[in-house]
């Protein structure tokens, strides 16, 4: 007995000098007598309490991996500071202390070549307190009821014990490393959003309010500081920009040689995103009913997050700019912003020019003229009323909204991919309010058969259906009969 331990502990020390790793069947000892195992079903293989237990080490892959607890709290044998998920050492000193047997299968040696534990490839060490060792060997695995034989080290039963016992043991230290989750942010939190994916940038950024330098407060998501984007679409493609969650760990300290290794040296993905958060903080008053007044805080944020190479399982090595960790996001996520169609961005709206805006309207249609006033009138309640004139001649404002709506509700239908002259077959020059864009003229040409282009201040690039255009023509030619 003394000897075989002895052999044990050389394996070990070669282990560590040598840096290779040990099969399980390093840890057979010289066989020894044991207590008798009970032949009834469910009875414990092992007489031994979890709390005793403060070591386990096994083997995950080529990896050896050694556990011991200390004054309650279980470590890393090779890493104290290694972010241990206490929970993984807890279940497996548990389940060891609890595990029972289907069955008992044989009492004598002589049938562990059969069963596969002369010389097994799967063993768990653990230690008591008093420094006694209890190794679980175990051996073939039996497809009737999804099981595996075993036996305790020093003994000559084999028992039949549940698959399930070995998938407390199935993890790598990445994944049994408790490290924080990956910061993220919402939608509606994000004020700016830069992509890099696959060597293509896309840039977003949102204000609420609407750009000086962009002719409607309407538009609220833009590329550049002049070009609108498509409201719906942009808020997808952030929505599915943020929405990454951690699958596991690649590494909770990463080392440059890992980053590099990780492919996180040329990403195939980054993200920057800035952001704000508001939360309610108390001001220390209290209102006139006794209860605390609160003020809104906002914070501003900002994140990056770095996307590299597909691990063995097929998820993707992630990094945030501000931890150490190395974190495995799911492979539906890359998927996700792959397949979305970066086109749909480009704003399709044909004109956003505000009805509140407006302080008149000249027509041409026909190859007449036409102006249309809007004379405002403010009331003492505070209220406003508007007068409508079609060439001097009062009209409803239903027929008006009409007609204002026929354009405002269009929605292109896609973009040119050919210039083309003609003469427009309505022309709508809206005179406003707003700085900078006091004169807003929409043309709408013959495109093809389908379609005509819009051209807006000089931008040439919304097609629209030729129904709609006849739509616009005919709301236009119902306030000239309201006219007459």
């Amino acid at each position: 007995m003394a000897n075989g331990k002895k052999f044990l502990i050389l394996l070990l020390v070669a282990l560590i000098l040598g840096g290779g790793y040990f099969a399980a069947a390093h840890f057979l000892k010289e066989d020894a007598d044991g207590e008798d195992a009970s032949q009834e079903e469910g009875v414990a293989v092992q007489a031994m309490q979890s709390e005793d237990i403060v070591g386990i080490r096994f083997l995950s892959g080529k990896q050896e991996i050694r556990l011991v607890k200390e004054q309650e709290q279980w470590f890393l044998d090779s890493d104290r500071s290694y972010p241990l998920n206490q929970a993984y050492p807890t279940t497996m000193a548990a389940d060891a202390a609890k595990l029972s047997a289907k069955r008992l299968v044989s009492e004598s040696k002589d049938d562990f070549e059969e069963y596969g534990l002369a010389n097994p490839s799967t063993a768990y060490v653990f230690t008591l307190s008093d420094g006694t060792e209890v190794t679980y060997y175990i051996g073939n695995y039996n497809n009737y009821g999804d099981s595996y034989y075993m036996n305790v080290a020093g003994t000559e039963q084999i028992y039949l014990i549940s698959a399930d016992f070995l998938a407390d043991f199935d993890h790598d230290l990445t994944s049994m490393a408790e490290v924080e989750e990956m910061r993220t942010a919402s939608t509606d939190e994000v004020t700016k959003m830069v992509l890099t994916l696959d060597g293509k940038t896309t840039q977003l950024f949102y204000a609420q309010e609407g750009l000086s330098t962009v002719y409607s407060r309407d538009f609220t998501w833009f590329l550049d500081s002049k070009t609108p984007a498509d409201a719906v679409a942009s808020r997808s493609l952030v929505g599915s920009a943020v929405n990454y969650t951690s699958t596991g760990c690649g590494a909770y300290k990463a080392t440059e040689e890992q980053l590099t290794s990780f492919g996180l040296d040329a990403p195939v993905l980054t993200l920057e995103v800035a952001y704000t958060v508001s939360e309610e903080i108390e001001t220390g008053e209290l209102d006139e009913d006794d209860k605390p007044i609160t003020e809104t805080k906002t914070t501003d944020c900002k994140l990056k997050l770095t996307v590299g190479k597909q691990a063995d399982d097929g998820s993707y090595y992630a990094k945030l700019a501000d931890s150490p960790v190395v974190y495995l996001i799911d492979a539906e996520y890359m998927d996700t912003l792959r397949a979305f169609d970066f086109g749909t961005l480009r704003s399709g709206d044909v004109c956003a020019v505000r009805s509140v805006d407006i302080v008149s309207v000249d027509v041409t249609a026909d190859g007449k003229k036409s102006t249309i006033s809007l004379s405002r009138t403010q009331q003492e309640d505070g209220s406003e009323t508007i007068r409508y004139t079609l060439d001097g001649k009062q009209i409803t404002a239903s027929d008006y909204n009409s007609f204002y709506s026929s354009i405002q509700g269009m929605v292109g239908e896609g973009f040119a991919e050919k210039q083309v002259q003609g003469d427009p077959v309505i022309t709508v020059t809206y005179h406003t309010t707003v700085k900078n864009f006091e004169t807003m003229t929409l043309q709408f040409i013959p495109y093809d058969q389908n379609f005509y282009l819009t051209d807006l201040n000089g931008r040439r690039e919304v097609l629209v259906n030729k129904r709609d255009v006849e739509s616009v023509l005919e709301a236009f030619r119902a306030l000239q009969a309201q006219e007459e």
